[in-house]
């Protein structure tokens, strides 16, 4: 889970540009961004039709709320977008938590390092000035006892 500050706006532009990415994250991310000016009042049916008019080769959410996969080939960077993600809903809709679940313990060490060592080299949050001054609180199993998210 992490936890950050609100700021102001960024637009999708300005997100793949500090956070260098390549072309099919920012395609992504530019998906993300129209799907996320949606009307999410309308029903999930209604939702669904909207989504899949745009993208048809959206047909359905798996679950019982809105829910997106992006499909990356290896070595892309579906890291470095799913932090871009996290920065444009937190930057754009203010929400501050977000649960990564790691499907094994080598890619959950991984993610700790991408996520939470700014020293690391594969930092997702480079180039993030303000993440550079405070980056995100990282709550992992390890310190999730003492540590107040919220």
């Amino acid at each position: 889970m992490l936890k950050m500050q609100y700021q102001e706006r960024m637009t999708v532009d300005e997100i793949s540009n500090r956070m260098s990415l390549r072309l099919p994250q920012h395609e992504a991310l530019k998906i993300l961004a129209d799907i996320m000016a949606s009307d999410f009042s309308m029903s999930d049916t209604e939702l669904e039709k909207h989504i899949n008019a745009k993208y048809p080769i959206f047909k359905e959410f798996e679950r019982d709320f809105p829910s997106l996969t992006f499909a990356l080939a290896t070595g892309v960077g579906k890291t470095r977008l799913m932090g871009a993600f996290m920065l444009y809903l937190y930057r754009n809709f203010g929400i501050k938590n977000f649960f990564i679940v790691a499907p094994n313990l080598t890619i959950y060490e991984k993610l700790k390092k991408d996520f939470g060592e700014p020293n690391h080299p594969k930092y997702v949050f480079n180039g993030i000035q303000q993440f550079a001054q405070q980056p995100p609180l990282i709550v992992t199993g390890e310190n999730f006892k003492g540590t107040n998210p919220l």
